[in-house]
Formats: structure tokens, C-alpha cells, sequence
């Protein structure tokens, strides 16, 4: 779990400069795989360089004040049967103790696919000299032993994240 949370961030980084603010639009479209769908912001296109079969990332078109905003969605199997929000509670932990210059902004009891679970927002950053940026992080399983954290690496700048919420919110299993 330790290596994912900080593997997520080293993902996300890669396409870090600087500064940033919210996208402006509200529009998004369905992304569909075999295990998931997931609403996204049109025009976001998958990092197929950096995408793996237990990672897929997805980066904005352009950047917004020299940030490219990302997308990562992490699955992953379990060794016992989870619920979302023990998973929640594990991720949230590791990333309190492996995140450079962790700072918890706020953690919002939500449903995702029905499922209770959290949405966890924090800034930090993987390493001394990456950027620093705000994660918002949602945490689901299907009761059993899979299980995905989706992961929106934004500007620290962003203080309007109910956008990034909505979306994390429109994940469903298949």
C-alpha cells in the first residue's frame, strides 16, 4: 500500500511545473474500460507512456498557469476482503506518513457506486524536489478483494474542488 500511494504521487508529478487553477468547464464524457467507468473532463487523454495494466493515468490537454492536471486510477488486489472505507482509512494513513509535507485539508464521507466511502483531499508532494500539489482521492472495493483509488493531482491553488468531486463520485464498478 506504502509503494502505491507513493507511486501515485510519482505518477501524478510527472507532469507538474508549477501554479494552477480549477478547469473551467463543467462538461465531461464517459471514459468506459472492462472494470470501470468514470467521468472526465473532454479532451483528457491517457499517458499510454506511463499507463500500466494496474495503473492508468490521464493528463489535461494544456496546462492551466504551467500545471498539467492529472488523472490516476490504481487497481489493485487485495489479500483479504476490504470495504471501501477500511481501504480509505489504510490510504489515508499511508499517505499521513509516506507524503512529503502531508497536510490533510478535509476528508468528506461519499458514495461512490453506492458504496460508502471517502473523499480525501491533501497537498503535499513524493519527494524534496517535486512540486507540490492537492490530491483528491476516492477509495472504493467491491466488498471483496478488488479494489481502486482515483486520484486527481491538481494545483495547490485550487480551492474550488467540488468539479474534481463530482467526477470521483461518477466512478462505477463493473
Amino acid at each position: 500500500m506504502i509503494k502505491n500511494v507513493l507511486a501515485i504521487m510519482v505518477l501524478s508529478l510527472l507532469f507538474t511545473s508549477c501554479g494552477g487553477s480549477a478547469p473551467q468547464a463543467v462538461e465531461s464524457s464517459m471514459l468506459t474500460t472492462s472494470t470501470y467507468s468514470i467521468s472526465i473532463f473532454p479532451g483528457w487523454v491517457q499517458d499510454k507512456e506511463h499507463s500500466t495494466p494496474s495503473y492508468e493515468i490521464y493528463v489535461s490537454p494544456s496546462p492551466k498557469d504551467g500545471i498539467f492536471s492529472s488523472l490516476t486510477i490504481l487497481r489493485e488486489e487485495l489479500l483479504v476482503p476490504q470495504t471501501s472505507k477500511d481501504y480509505a482509512m489504510q490510504n489515508i494513513a499511508a499517505a499521513e506518513r509516506d507524503v512529503r509535507d502531508y497536510v490533510a485539508i478535509s476528508s468528506t464521507a461519499s458514495l461512490i457506486d453506492g458504496i460508502p466511502s471517502l473523499i480525501h483531499i491533501f497537498d503535499g508532494r513524493s519527494s524534496s524536489e517535486a512540486v507540490r500539489k492537492r490530491f483528491l482521492q476516492a477509495y472504493v472495493t467491491d466488498g471483496q478483494t478488488k479494489a481502486f483509488t482515483i486520484s486527481f493531482a491538481i494545483s495547490p491553488n485550487t480551492t474550488d474542488t467540488t468539479i474534481y468531486s463530482g467526477l470521483l463520485e461518477s466512478f462505477k464498478l463493473k
